[in-house]
Order: C-alpha cells, then structure tokens, then sequence
C-alpha cells in the first residue's frame, strides 16, 4: 500500500497537481521541484504548509485506494467492469394506470339506412351521456334493467323505444313489457333477450340477423356466418371497473354490422 501510495503521489507531483493546493503557500521554488522524490516533497510539503499537506494527503490517499483496487489482484479472476450506466426506466414495477375517460372513435354510419341505438342495464340512472349519445337515432332498443320506468319515456322523445323486462325490473309497470322480443327494423330481424344463457332457440332456424342481450354489463360483439350477437354494456352505474358503454346498429350489404360506444363519464 505503501509502494502504490508513493507512486500516485509522484503521478500527482509530476501533473503538477501539487501547485494547485499550493499556490498560495509554496514559493517558485517549491513549485520548481515538484518532480523530486515523493518522500523528500512530502517533507517539505509538511514545513512549508501542513493546512495543504493534509488535503493533499487525503486526496492521493483516495487515488491510492482507487489504484490499489483497480489493479489486477494475483490468484484471482479479474472481474469484468460492469456497465454502471443507469437504466433509463424505472426498477421497481409501477401499476398502469387505466385512463377510463377515454373513447373510442366517434360513431361513423358507413351507410345511408336505419340507425338503431341500443342500450341495456341503466339500473334507475340514465346518464346525459347516453342521451346526447343517442340522439339523431330512428330507433331505441333497451335491453332490459330498467330500474324507472320514466327513463322509457325520456328515450321515447329522442325515437321510438322497444325496450324488454329485465331480472332487477319489478313492479306493474315491469310485468307490462315483455321477456322477449323479436322485430324488424332497419332491414334486420332483431332478437332481443335480457341474458343470454336463457336463449334455447336457434337464431339460425329462426331468421334472426342479429340476438340483443344485456345482464353481465360486460360490451361485447360476436360475429357467426348467420348471426350477429351484441352486448351493449351497461350504461348506468359501473359495475367493478367495467365500462359505462351503449351500442349502434344498422343494416351494411344485407348484413348486421354494430359498435359499442365508450361514454366519456
């Protein structure tokens, strides 16, 4: 330690190092021998000024330490330098946050027919989001848990509403509409039954271009070769972290085509 304590004090020494702690205490001299033996300009280091002599002491005991553990140690595998450049992520796992103000693309009719508008599971809320969503529609479907039968009649001021009883509806107003409907509308045979595991009929054998349900609040769109079943969501309360969505349907080339709308709540 030693030995590597004296050289990194003549590598200092010879960088003229020294001189920059000294400048104001060391004459021309001093500066002059700075090349000396370490041993001898340590001396004269210590008569000339002691205040220096310790930063300076401290400073070639720090590269001494960094020299001694930089140098390859005998009878053992020198250790490859690791890339000590931060990551430009963060270690520790952040959770996503899930943006549920976002939508998707506003709705775009790509044909000249019947728009539909369909909704299911408002629960006694009919949001104004629903509302302006839903207007400029020729027709209302709802698919069940009405929760307040005035919401019927709100919708009917924007179009004609078809709306099906649902499993939370009670009440007189509630055994008035029916568990199932099926209509034409819009070019479409359209079935419509609150939840879907209760369907025992085949909507093929029965013409049905396209089955409404409603009941898990789950938005869904499945597409067969003959049919077309559509989940609108829920567009009252939220439910877990569900969505708050509603759904359009029209006729596109004989063909049911649909999207689920996301409601910015």
């Amino acid at each position: 330690m030693t030995l590597v304590f004296a050289e990194t004090m003549q590598r200092f020494l010879c960088a003229g190092r020294i001189a920059l702690y000294l400048r104001r205490d060391v004459t021309d001299e001093a500066e002059r021998n700075v090349g000396a033996e370490p041993r001898q300009v340590c001396r004269k280091l210590i008569s000339v000024s002691p205040a220096a002599t310790v930063s300076v002491f401290g400073t070639a005991c720090k590269a001494a330490w960094v020299s001694a553990h930089a140098m390859p140690q005998f009878g053992r595998a020198t250790q490859p330098k690791r890339n000590m450049t931060p990551p430009s992520w963060p270690r520790k796992h952040q959770r996503m946050e899930i943006n549920r103000s976002c939508s998707l693309p506003s709705f775009r009719q790509p044909s000249s027919g019947e728009r539909i508008g369909v909704i299911s599971d408002t629960h006694g809320l009919l949001r104004p989001e629903a509302l302006e969503a839903l207007e400029g529609v020729d027709r209302i479907l709802h698919a069940g848990d009405i929760g307040d039968p005035d919401h019927l009649d709100v919708l009917a001021r924007i179009a004609p509403v078809t709306a099906i009883r649902g499993n939370i509806d009670r009440g007189p107003w509630a055994e008035a509409l029916p568990e199932t409907v099926t209509l034409a509308s819009g070019g479409l045979r359209i079935h419509m039954i609150h939840e879907r595991k209760a369907l025992s009929a085949d909507p093929n054998s029965e013409g049905w271009n396209d089955v409404i349900s409603g009941h898990s609040h789950k938005p869904g769109i499945d597409e067969t070769q003959t049919t077309l079943w559509l989940n609108p969501g829920a567009a009252g309360p939220r439910r877990f972290h569900l969505p708050i969505t509603l759904a359009f349907l029209w006729e596109d080339g004989g063909r049911p085509r649909a999207v689920i709308q996301n409601l910015q709540v």
